[in-house]
């Protein structure tokens, strides 16, 4: 019986290279893309969006439903963060988690706004 496939895209600590990565590790890589409507913050270890004017950097990959579930599980899905289906600049869809609203303040307060939206070339500036 073949498994469904599903479609995430991820843009923080999830991304090549970073600590959370190796939940991919099973997961068929698509491209890097940049999906529209979302601010980013950074807490330092890990980044947040919200839905607002902004661009964000993100990789795409193909899950299947044990990944998803792991995912949900590290993102705190649905107490800490939602997710939904959009869409990427070239049109494809995937799922993405993020803040639902900024009701939040202590997130909001004590974050940094990425004005790039790429928590990478965020995070090696405090690297150097």
């Amino acid at each position: 019986m073949k498994q469904e496939t599903l479609r995430v895209f991820v843009y923080g600590t999830l991304r090549k290279g970073q600590y959370n990565h190796y939940l991919l590790d099973k997961a068929r890589f698509i491209k890097d893309t940049r999906v529209d409507g979302f601010q980013m913050f950074s807490r330092g270890f890990f980044p947040f969006l919200y839905e607002g004017e902004g661009s964000i950097v993100a990789e795409l990959y193909e899950i299947n439903q044990r990944i998803f579930f792991s995912l949900d599980l590290l993102e705190g899905y649905p107490h800490h963060y939602q997710r939904k289906i959009v869409s990427d600049v070239n049109g494809d869809e995937a799922w993405i988690y993020y803040f639902e609203n900024r009701m939040n303040e202590r997130y909001m307060s004590n974050g940094s706004y990425i004005e790039s939206g790429d928590w990478l070339s965020f995070n090696d500036m405090f690297e150097e």
